[in-house]
């Protein structure tokens, strides 16, 4: 009875969801690090022709022994693969959402990470016919396939997790994009380097593989009621749960055990400023997260002089810290309200202005760091590991303003905060072209031979 009530069906919920999240996050980001491997430097006269000219090669962290790969793409052409995963994804978010509230969250879910996992193991193979265009279609697709996931989870949070145990446990779901992360770095990294089934195509064979075997091992465990394949998307559908435990999350939620689908209240959502609120502060979180997910590899190679293996190891750091401090936010922000000392507005005000200000500032200063590579480190540490201050703000929001619109209102903000998943690589891609290591673009703020730097 003790073990059933300390870790029940709610808890085995929680604990797939952030081991699918992790696993779709490894996928999104192989590529970011396998790209690495993959583009022909050389054969692209901007990249390296000056590059030692922002920061001196030191040692062991030189990029001399780096291996350059099959692809001739320009910083821009980078940028577009690497961001037209978001195309998809900003597609189906909105459909996922109403779709988990109609058919149950548990089977979108599972569906998403499987397409999206089973699409990666065919990247290399399109990505050597050496047309661009059809590696472009395949991210599309993929992200078709995972732009159902995000509100599908928020669906499940809302019919399963009761509201006070709602911060740890959305923190801890939304960690495994974090721990997702730091396991894709550094063994992406490793088998980028290897020769293990081709170097970095190995990359995208393993992460699939353990994409589809989560997604059996899903079905299996958190998602098979009486049927095979039967989805049990809520407490009252589920035929294993532990009466007290039924008991207590509809006590908790409201819920009964025959409730009716809801029309969607259009009108109130759009007229609602807390909705507006959360759809912008949504838009704003993701930009600066997607440019740091997806540029950092490249930065610590350009121009901090990290070969492809240290890239890797060190590029996780800020993830570590991030995954630490979004679970301790999250177990701080519910300690809170259920001792009344915040409301449950109040504490998303203050852990989400600690995760959107504070990496506002760190980022900022990131570029004062200069050539001082702990220092630049150590403020991409606390411009990501602040971001895990929103999982206890504004992304159990949908929940507190309607849970039983949860779904459909995360598709709508996730499909806008979406969006800077494609422009910032773009974006980011275009102001470097061509500029990597230019003095005039990057000041070496932080060389001690800073006449150098100037001349």
């Amino acid at each position: 009875m003790f073990l059933t009530e300390c870790f029940g069906k709610r808890h085995l919920l929680v604990l797939m969801l952030f081991a699918g999240f992790s696993h779709l996050y490894t996928i999104r980001l192989t590529l970011s690090v396998a790209i690495v491997a993959m583009v022909n430097n050389t054969a692209i006269p901007h990249v390296n022709k000056s590059v030692s000219d922002v920061c001196e090669y030191s040692g062991d962290n030189s990029t001399e022994a780096s291996q350059d790969g099959d692809f001739v793409w320009n910083e821009y052409e980078q940028g577009l693969i690497l961001g037209s995963f978001y195309w998809g994804y900003v597609m189906t978010n909105m459909l996922g959402g109403r779709l988990a509230e109609i058919i149950g969250g548990k089977i979108v879910y599972g569906g998403g990470v499987f397409v999206t996992s089973a699409l990666t193991l065919l990247i290399p193979v399109v990505a050597n016919t050496k047309i661009t265009s059809l590696l472009i279609v395949l991210r599309v697709v993929q992200g078709l396939g995972e732009g159902v996931t995000v509100p599908a989870f928020v669906t499940l949070m809302a019919k399963w997790i009761p509201p006070l145990e709602r911060s740890k446990m959305g923190a801890f779901i939304n960690a495994g994009t974090q721990f997702g992360t730091i396991v894709a770095l550094p063994i992406a990294g490793l088998l980028c380097q290897s020769t293990f089934l081709g170097g970095w195509p190995s990359a995208f064979y393993v992460f699939g593989v353990a994409g589809v075997l989560w997604f059996f091992l899903w079905m299996y465990l958190s998602v098979t009621d009486t049927l095979p394949f039967k989805a049990a998307s809520t407490p009252a559908s589920h035929s294993t749960i532990s009466i007290s435990e039924k008991m207590y999350i509809q006590d908790t939620l409201g819920q009964t055990d025959t409730q009716k689908k809801q029309s969607i209240p259009w009108k109130h959502i759009f007229t609602s400023m807390p909705f507006w609120a959360i759809f912008v502060v949504h838009f704003a979180e993701n930009w600066g997260f997607y440019a740091l997910l997806m540029e950092m590899p490249t930065y610590m190679k350009n121009i901090l002089h990290y070969n492809i293996l240290q890239d890797s190891f060190i590029s996780t750091l800020p993830y570590i810290v991030m995954w630490i401090f979004s679970i301790v936010a999250g177990m701080i922000a519910d300690s809170l309200c259920s001792k009344g000392y915040l409301s449950t507005a109040a504490t998303r005000r203050v852990f989400n202005s600690i995760g959107m200000y504070g990496p506002m500032i760190c980022t900022i200063l990131v570029g004062y760091a200069g050539c001082n590579k702990y220092m630049a480190i150590g403020l991409l540490c606390g411009a990501l590991g602040l971001i895990g201050g929103t999982y206890s703000g504004f992304r159990n929001s949908h929940l507190d303003i309607a849970p039983n619109f949860a779904g459909t209102l995360m598709g709508i903000t996730n499909t806008a905060a979406t969006i800077p998943g494609f422009l910032a690589p773009q974006v980011t891609g275009y102001l470097i072209n061509g500029n990597v290591g230019r003095k005039d673009v990057f000041c070496c703020l932080g060389n001690k031979n800073i006449e150098k730097c100037k001349a």
